[in-house]
């Protein structure tokens, strides 16, 4: 039985829980307890000579069995209960309250409505302090009746108070009465209706409190295993507590050393990290099923970091390799990779190569014929790096102990926590850790009150600890991510490349299967990069596009070209035909056309010198007759057609896409300007197909989601939709190799707690982690909401719920804030600018017919020719 149930954590920030108050909430306000209430009153009378010898002996006998209902029973049976109501509030007028922790909790969290036992206003006046104007009601059958299910911010004293003594439930007849009496049958009746239908907690009640046994009794028949009954209680022993919550009573029970419940506010203090405040917008949102969240994160940042900069992969391999070498001096190559797969690491060849000459670019390392060994610079900056992070985690360690040491706690209960700190910090990276990083490096808050998640890893250090220590322990934890000091922050940042660097590598198996099927149920469009090697037989990349498309098509991954892709690469073939047909190799010209000296490079012509080589002399064409079985430069459009339908890849056009709509085409146009402009600004520009063939993947990008295997950067920049992947080819080959690996890290605990972070190569830093910091799993659907109340008319076609589920099952929907945002910034800023010239054209466009529309787009292409033509005229002029 954990301190901290998550159940009840669930109930109250549904914002249907209601809570059951008892006098100790009162207490820790100033008011007396019921012991102290009992001295006051009994000294009071007694000293004005109203209570007889005889009453105040049985008064001592109830008192020395805490038995306080019978002790007000005798005094009221003396002076009468009016004049024992009025002695009574004297003194709870006379109080000089204090400021109470316990209330600023139990009002500041959202439930539905009260329950007290207690006669005093305090309830009410902590819930003004929230903003909240609370209805007081009273015990009568009128103050009842508008108990129900669906009350809310309402304060009932079932117990009366003040302005009725006859009401006020003070004595042990008075108790039998509510429980017996037919006159109270509208009180029972309301209470036991309300109880059974609303989810339930008592605070304030301890077991020698003369209520506590009325409310557990109460429990007992209302509480089931769908609906257990949950209760903040003091001094009630394991034995009970077991037995309890066999009846369906969860007791969350605390030790009262001191008197004075401190246990009970360091206890509501943990809660508090986990609990919605009062209108917070979450509340009674459903939870976020965390596993997919973190599947989400890991996918997320796969996407926007290890897919932008293959590198990291290297930069993750470097602590590695470094610690083996500090180890052994020198290593040949073979023990590299031996080391790599001893350590359990995901890796393939090109990211070891590439890690290997990354560290002898920086003088870390030098090779000796097949050996690698330690340079001199190396050798110190391994040893700088470790005294740093030895230094950052003593001071970090130190911290802990103060901390400890504060809470009052024992020095052999001090070291025992700290010998768990590195565990519980890792299982929260386990359950949080992308929020954590957003925390360390992006200056975000580590939200816990969104889901229950931490709880479970949390609870199993609740059996490693004596209960105070747990507390201690759990305080800590919670203390150091929502609110750090510089020395764990300092250490956090180690633990969090560790946490990186265990996704980076793939070892998270889940998030990894996700990755692939992610990959596998999106079509993929593959472009001219891959297309034109994969055709051009003998190119330099032949065989690296053979290899990926082979490797593509046996995970049954769908590959995509279109037929203005097609024409792009036939127009590659035929430049080259028509200008080199008859050429032979060993002609110069043919030489640097290969090599791009002359003109552009073509990956025909290069293929065909590959080709030429220990032949006799022969000409381009002869090599594109064998390849093809066609010299003939009209030609080449049906041969890749034919090819690629050859191959299982699919061809298809815009216009055949679901959704596609005549509005499409203007974006199009607009796509292809954007475009041309942006390649000729940067000295890329090749022809109007590229501009073309990247325009329609832009347009079909706006009507669905799919993934793209491109070094196109146009194509990044122009597509609508964040859950695009833009996959480098070579990436893309590098994952597909690691997922035919079995090998996976067992433990997160390895990557962060072991050399790997040891030697100061940092694989996250700030800029890497602003760079996709953003909303999660459990803010997405309110920020969307937010987002739709604002920008409805924009948002309407885009933010559908059909799209938000999609976004939900293809667990990319914490990304998908940012994205309508973008949208909706770039929707807003395009209408204010060409609303009406597109509103006419698109008008224009509805009515016209396939022909009209081809005749359409041909003279606005013509118009724009005469604008330019007219505008270098102008300029000519000018210079003139």
């Amino acid at each position: 039985m954990a301190t901290i149930d998550k159940d009840l954590v669930r109930n109250i920030n549904k914002g249907t829980c209601l809570l059951l108050v008892g006098a100790g909430t009162s207490a820790d306000v100033g008011f007396p307890s019921w012991a102290s209430l009992v001295d006051i009153v009994q000294e009071t009378l007694t000293i004005s000579g109203k209570l007889s010898p005889k009453s105040i002996k049985l008064i001592e006998l109830y008192k020395a069995n805490n038995d306080y209902l019978n002790c007000f029973e005798e005094i009221a049976k003396e002076v009468g209960k009016k004049l024992l109501v009025d002695e009574i509030k004297i003194i709870f007028d006379s109080v000089s309250k204090k400021n109470s922790e316990v209330n600023s909790y139990i009002t500041k969290w959202p439930f539905q409505f009260y329950l007290t036992t207690n006669y005093d206003s305090v309830l009410s006046e902590y819930l003004n302090r929230e903003g909240v104007t609370a209805v007081e009601r009273g015990n009568s059958l009128d103050d009842f009746r508008i108990l129900h299910m669906n009350t809310r911010d309402a304060i009932f004293r079932i117990h009366g108070d003040f302005s009725n003594f006859e009401t006020m439930i003070l004595t042990k007849s008075d108790y039998d009465s509510i429980r017996n009496d037919k006159k109270f049958d509208y009180w029972r009746e309301r209470i036991f209706s309300v109880l059974n239908m609303c989810n339930i907690l008592i605070i304030g009640y301890s077991a020698r409190d003369p209520n506590f046994i009325d409310q557990v009794e109460r429990a007992k028949q209302i509480a089931d295993p769908n609906k257990p009954v949950f209760m903040f209680a003091a001094d009630i022993d394991a034995k009970t507590t077991r037995k309890l919550y066999e009846q369906n009573i969860r007791i969350l029970r605390y030790d009262n050393i001191d008197g004075k419940h401190s246990g009970l506010k360091r206890l509501l203090k943990q809660y508090d990290h986990f609990l919605q405040k009062r209108n917070g917008r979450l509340i009674g949102v459903p939870e976020v099923d965390q596993k997919e969240a973190e599947i989400a994160s890991s996918l997320y940042f796969y996407n926007e970091v290890v897919l932008k900069d293959i590198s990291i992969i290297e930069k993750a391999l470097y602590n590695i390799i470094l610690n083996k070498l500090k180890e052994r001096g020198t290593l040949h190559i073979s023990e590299v990779k031996k080391a790599l797969e001893d350590s359990k690491i995901l890796y393939d060849e090109i990211s070891c190569k590439n890690a290997l000459g990354g560290m002898i670019a920086a003088n870390y390392i030098k090779y000796n014929g097949d050996t690698v060994e330690l340079t001199a610079i190396g050798h110190e900056t391994v040893l700088n790096a470790k005294a740093g992070s030895d230094d950052i985690r003593s001071r970090f360690l130190i911290y802990c102990h103060t901390f400890l040491v504060n809470l009052g706690l024992a020095i052999s209960s001090i070291d025992k926590i700290i010998a768990q700190i590195q565990n519980g910090l890792v299982s929260a990276f386990k359950k949080r850790g992308f929020e954590i990083a957003n925390m360390i490096f992006g200056g975000k808050v580590v939200s816990l009150n969104t889901s229950t998640d931490f709880l479970d890893e949390l609870e199993k250090y609740s059996s490693i600890f004596e209960q105070e220590e747990y507390i201690c322990f759990a305080e800590l934890i919670l203390e150091i991510l929502q609110r750090p000091s510089k020395e764990a922050k300092d250490y956090l940042a180690i633990l969090a490349n560790g946490y990186f660097v265990y996704h980076i590598l793939g070892h998270d198996a889940e998030s990894r299967a996700k990755r692939l099927d992610v990959l596998k149920n999106k079509e993929l469009f593959i472009d001219s990069s891959i297309l034109i090697p994969f055709m051009a037989k003998y190119c330099v990349n032949y065989d690296f596009a053979q290899a990926l498309v082979s490797e593509l098509k046996a995970i049954g991954i769908k590959l995509i070209v279109t037929n203005k892709l097609l024409r792009e690469l036939s127009v590659h073939a035929e430049w080259a035909l028509r200008n080199f047909r008859n050429t032979r190799f060993d002609d110069l010209d043919f030489y640097a056309a290969g090599v791009g000296i002359s003109c552009r490079q073509n990956l025909f012509i290069d293929g065909a010198m590959k080709w030429s080589l220990g032949k006799s002399v022969s000409t381009f064409g002869d090599y594109m007759s064998e390849i093809f079985g066609s010299d003939n430069p009209n030609g080449f459009v049906k041969i890749f057609t034919e090819k690629v339908r050859e191959n299982g890849i699919i061809i298809i056009d815009m216009d055949e896409i679901p959704g596609f709509e005549a509005k499409h085409y203007e974006d199009y146009e607009i796509a292809k300007s954007q475009i041309k402009e942006n390649r000729i600004k940067h000295e890329t520009y090749k022809s109007d197909q590229q501009c073309e063939t990247e325009a329609e993947l832009v347009v079909i990008s706006s009507i669905r989601p799919f993934n793209f295997l491109t070094h196109s950067n146009n194509l990044k920049a122009l597509t609508l939709k964040r859950d695009i992947l833009h996959w480098p080819p070579e990436t893309m080959y590098r994952f597909l190799n690691l997922n035919k690996k079995n090998v996976e890290l067992s433990n997160l605990y390895d990557c962060m707690i072991g050399d790997f972070y040891s030697y100061g190569f940092n694989v996250i830093n700030t800029d890497v982690l602003k760079a996709f910091s953003g909303p999660f799993f459990s803010q997405a659907r309110m920020e969307l909401a937010e987002q739709k109340r604002e920008l409805g008319n924009v948002l309407d076609k885009f933010l559908t719920e059909e799209e938000i589920r999609y976004q939900s099952e293809d667990f990319t929907l914490p990304f998908y804030p940012l994205q309508t945002e973008t949208y909706a910034a770039r929707e807003l800023k395009k209408a204010n600018a060409i609303a009406s010239i597109r509103i006419s054209e698109l008008e224009k466009i509805k009515k016209m017919t396939e022909s009209e529309r081809a005749e359409y787009l041909k003279m606005k292409s013509k118009k724009e020719s005469r604008k330019k033509k007219a505008k270098r005229r102008r300029n000519g002029k000018k210079k003139k």
